[in-house]
């Protein structure tokens, strides 16, 4: 039986685990333990008993120049090209889905219009 600090936790370990990469889509490896088949929008994992589910809201661009302090535009440039990107960079708008003893969690509703039409307002699609 989970408490609200154990779920919580459960919670945090989700976003580290997935992070702020793009959704996945597509089919997992479902050899891996822990790794259900995926659909395109969510990703699911298991920790334990839970079940963890990374709902899409859709994604939108981000400045990073605006974003990070204490470096300069051309040393975030430089890092960003190592992984072939470049500024603004995609970013994932998720949701969670806790599922454990017979329960399901949604953690955060998503973004709707926040980010203007065609960014996010997804995530309704993805459950």
């Amino acid at each position: 039986m989970f408490n609200k600090n154990a779920v919580l936790s459960l919670a945090v370990l989700a976003l580290f685990s997935v992070g702020i990469a793009s959704p996945i889509l597509g089919q997992a490896d479902t050899t891996a333990p822990g790794i259900a088949v995926q659909n395109p929008g969510t990703y699911t994992f298991s920790v334990g008993d839970a079940q963890i589910t990374s709902v899409s809201d859709g994604t939108v661009p981000q400045d990073v120049h605006a974003l990070l302090h204490g470096t300069t535009k051309e040393n975030t440039d430089a890092l960003l090209g190592k992984s072939f990107l470049a500024n603004p960079v995609e970013t994932s708008l998720n949701a969670f889905l806790l599922k454990f003893d017979g329960r399901i969690v949604l953690i955060d509703t998503g973004v709707g219009q926040l980010f203007g039409p065609g960014y996010g307002g997804k995530l309704l699609e993805s459950l």
